[in-house]
């Protein structure tokens, strides 16, 4: 095997650092790791999930799945669609204490959640400050112990409609208040292409993000 190819196949092995939003990570990624994992061998694929991804910040990830665009300029990012969210209460929860018809309703109820620093401005936007100050709440940063809270009939949360939509124990209530949508962005360190593994899995994450996305929608 000649030396050009042995250099080739060591560039294609090797980690890669991934961190995205626990919600993404939670529900999106892993049907997508799995068939990145069956496209390319030799990868050794760190996954991390958090309540809130910058890239922008002095994080060591080669690749972010974030939901705003980073305004770091040399970085490379790609915006691949949007997510859109929705309120859920358990079966269990509306036959205890009934589902709320407003949002002067929700004041009753409990939430299940913390919302983040990054997402203040948007909840605020599209529900108002009231429910940024909800005293009737679970406090919680884990994704999918909230969901399983929620679940489990301990109070309302919100989640991707695609998870909500598919759960029969759950019901998406307030319907008529504006939709909440977020952007997905990839971004990815500024040696993208300089890396070939990095370019393969960044490629492949782009394709598959890009069509869950829109057939979500």
């Amino acid at each position: 095997m000649s030396e050009a190819v042995i250099s080739h196949n060591s560039e294609l092995t090797g980690p890669i650092k991934i961190v995205s939003s626990s919600g993404i990570a939670t529900i999106i990624l892993p049907s997508i790791v799995a068939d990145i994992n069956f496209e390319i061998e030799g990868l050794q694929l760190h996954l991390v999930a958090n309540g809130s991804v910058t890239m922008d910040s002095k994080q060591d990830a080669d690749i972010a799945i974030q939901t705003y665009r980073p305004t770091r300029k040399d970085l490379i990012a790609s915006k691949l669609g949007e997510i859109e969210y929705g309120i859920y209460a358990s079966t269990k929860y509306i036959n205890k204490k009934g589902a709320p018809q407003s949002l002067e309703e929700l004041k009753e109820h409990f939430i299940v959640g913390t919302i983040p620093e990054t997402l203040k401005q948007k909840c605020k936007e599209t529900y108002g400050q009231e429910l940024l100050e909800h005293e009737n709440s679970i406090k919680c940063q884990d994704y999918p112990l909230i969901w399983q809270l929620v679940v489990a009939g301990c109070g309302i949360g919100m989640t991707h409609r695609i998870q909500g939509d598919a759960d029969p124990t759950v019901k998406r209530i307030l319907t008529e208040l504006d939709t909440f949508k977020l952007p997905v962005w990839l971004v990815a360190q500024p040696d993208l292409k300089k890396r070939s593994r990095l370019k393969l899995v960044y490629t492949s994450l782009a394709e598959q993000l890009r069509a869950k996305l829109k057939d979500s929608a």
